[in-house]
């Protein structure tokens, strides 16, 4: 009973001083692609499938395998919450924070055997750190899931180790190996977890002192090595997706980084410049003046604490277990401040111990200590309100315009449901953003995208849950309108200003007229229905430009037969714009689509005809006949 009022306190506590996240209530780019990705999802084989078969989400901007995060956990709240309740998922992460920091308050008992108090300044220090805002903030693959998993393996394992055999406790390291596991299929960074258990093996267990020692790091390593293996399998020949990105400067550019975000050092551009998305938004995280004196006074109190402890020997665990947890994201080149997290837990059980340690000694009664070190808690877990507001302002000023445009199409789309069918083309109008991430992390059609290596994304895509298609790349309205396979095309243009766009995408249109259905947004960020305007500038436009449309008729697996006008090669398999070609040669009857893959190159053709010798066609696996109706 004590332990769930304690956790009752905590989550109530978390979920007030997070009010404002709740309220802000953020529908991020990115949330659109995990609801189309969840919707391919037919069966618990299909789920199965997704753990067995590791496989990046998305090769360009969620290059990471977390089948926990980005599916199990969807498959399991969606049909309860609904897709578009962000705030329900926000309170679920919020859940996994408060549960963290009800495992830290046991966690710290357990590492310091007679202190108490210091465990609520631990999770005090971590709740309200500012490099965790974004965290906090949006929900993609849930990462207070991973860290909660991630001190729930440490738990049992601390366990495991303080007991009087080991063999008795045996459950707790079948316990911790499975938490581990689960760890690290929400987010890859926890495999560190392994080399920190076995720092703890070495400093709390028998270590190397007794064969069973020996079998205890032995398993610790093959775990870690077989999980690390296991997540490699999604990145292409097991390497990680940034590749030669990853050089010495961007290293160290990255562990300055880190280290700055630890105690809110402001960080010049300059500096970051070897980094990846060295000016992404999130880089810049805003501490208040009074958090950074927090941080400071903690550092200082820490070292001098330190110095005299006679717990000297787990404090030293501590620092070591948070640069451990370092050695990933510095590797990767990042130094993104919430890839501090699993560190940060660890740090801030140091500098609880190190004001418990200090206050034991300013106040002669221990309980006037312990009133002292709760309040304490208690004022620093209120400062989250104030960081977070802080830095929610920093994100309205600099994006309110494209979060209001993701909002207004979740919660107030134009009224199109009903016209929405299998055979429907959704054009998305974006005329004055023009960033395809903002809205719901699609792409403009990839024949926009200059020098584009066709081959290579394809190869890269080998590796990728969601493919890239030519056309329909678009995911705001598929989550919109609850279609995953809404064919959604996004294009940055204006409906009164068609001359911008090229012929073939307008034949294309055009081609799709009846079927054509189209949405933009004005300058307040409201989106309306724009189809009737973009049919009658496209029929305009059809007239100006004297651009003629046909139907097709299909042959699949046939290579037609007649006078040959000429052969064109394309960069990338798309049939539409042999079929604009033919459309606008008044002597082309028909072609040939051709598009070949071998293990070491492609062909993509396109074959155009004079004239058809009918019911001379020949058998070709790899085309398809287009007769011009």
């Amino acid at each position: 009973m004590r332990n769930c009022i304690l956790f009752v306190g905590i989550l109530v506590f978390v979920l007030f001083v997070n009010r404002s996240i709740l309220a802000f209530d953020l529908m991020y780019a990115e949330q659109p692609m995990l609801y189309t990705a969840n919707h391919s999802l037919h069966s618990l084989v299909d789920l199965l499938n997704i753990y067995l078969h590791p496989r990046m989400l998305d090769v360009f901007s969620i290059p990471f395998f977390r089948p926990s995060g980005h599916f199990l956990i969807y498959q399991l709240l969606m049909p309860v919450l609904g897709w578009h309740n962000t705030q329900g998922l926000l309170v679920v992460n919020l859940i996994f924070l408060a549960l963290t920091g009800f495992l830290l308050i046991k966690t710290y008992a357990l590492l310091f055997p007679g202190f108490r108090m210091g465990g609520y300044l631990a999770f005090s220090l971590y709740l309200m750190h500012p490099a965790l805002f974004l965290s906090r903030l949006i929900v993609l693959h849930f990462e207070f899931a991973y860290i909660f998993f991630c001190l729930l393996s440490f738990y049992c394992f601390a366990r495991f180790c303080r007991g009087a055999a080991l063999r008795a406790n045996q459950r707790y390291l079948l316990l911790a190996l499975l938490f581990f596991l689960i760890a690290v299929t929400f987010k890859e960074p926890a495999l560190m977890l392994g080399p920190v258990l076995a720092l703890y093996f070495c400093f709390a267990g028998p270590g190397v002192r007794s064969r069973q020692g020996w079998q205890v790091l032995l398993l610790l390593t093959v775990t870690t090595l077989g999980l690390a293996l296991y997540v490699s399998l999604a990145w292409p020949t097991l390497g990680h997706p940034l590749g030669g990105a990853i050089t010495a400067p961007a290293k160290w550019s990255a562990t300055v980084e880190l280290l700055k975000a630890l105690v809110g050092f402001p960080s010049e551009a300059q500096a970051r410049l070897a980094l990846q998305n060295a000016h992404l938004l999130w880089r810049d995280v805003y501490f208040p003046t009074l958090t950074r004196v927090i941080l400071a006074s903690f550092v200082f109190i820490s070292l001098l604490a330190g110095w005299r402890s006679p717990q000297r020997q787990q404090m030293l665990f501590l620092v070591l277990a948070a640069l451990l947890f370092l050695i990933l994201p510095v590797n990767w080149a990042m130094g993104l401040p919430w890839h501090l997290s699993p560190s940060l837990l660890f740090l801030s059980l140091l500098a609880g111990f190190s004001m418990e340690a200090l206050t034991s000694k300013w106040f002669d009664k221990q309980n006037t200590a312990g009133r002292f070190g709760v309040l304490l808690a208690f004022f620093i877990g209120l400062t989250t309100h104030t960081v977070n507001q802080s830095n929610l302002a920093r994100v309205e000023a600099h994006s309110s315009f494209a979060l209001q445009l993701a909002r207004n199409a979740v919660l107030h789309p134009p009224p199109l449901r009903e016209k929405l069918t299998a055979t429907t083309l959704l054009v998305v109008e974006d005329s004055l953003l023009h960033d395809s991430y903002a809205l719901g992390n699609g792409a403009y059609p990839l024949f926009l995208k200059p020098g584009l290596d066709f081959d290579g994304l394809q190869r890269a895509q080998a590796f990728s849950f969601l493919k890239y298609q030519l056309f329909y790349n678009g995911y705001l309205f598929r989550w919109a309108y609850l279609q995953p396979d809404l064919q959604e095309e996004l294009y940055p243009f204006a409906v009164s200003h068609l001359n911008t766009v090229p012929d073939a995408v307008l034949h294309h249109w055009l081609q799709r007229y009846d079927d054509l259905l189209c949405v933009g947004y004005n300058a307040t960020g409201q989106w309306q229905d724009r189809t009737a305007a973009l049919k009658y500038h496209l029929l305009q436009e059809k007239t100006r430009r004297l651009l003629l449309v046909h139907a097709y008729a299909p042959h699949a697996a046939q290579l037609l037969n007649g006078t040959l006008l000429y052969t064109k090669r394309l960069s990338f398999p798309d049939p539409h714009i042999c079929q604009y070609e033919c459309d606008q040669n008044i002597h082309c009857q028909g072609f040939t689509y051709e598009n070949a893959r071998y293990a070491d190159h492609s062909t993509v053709k396109c074959q155009f005809y004079e004239s058809l010798a009918q019911g001379k066609e020949s058998f070709c696996p790899t085309c398809i006949g287009f007769i011009k109706g």
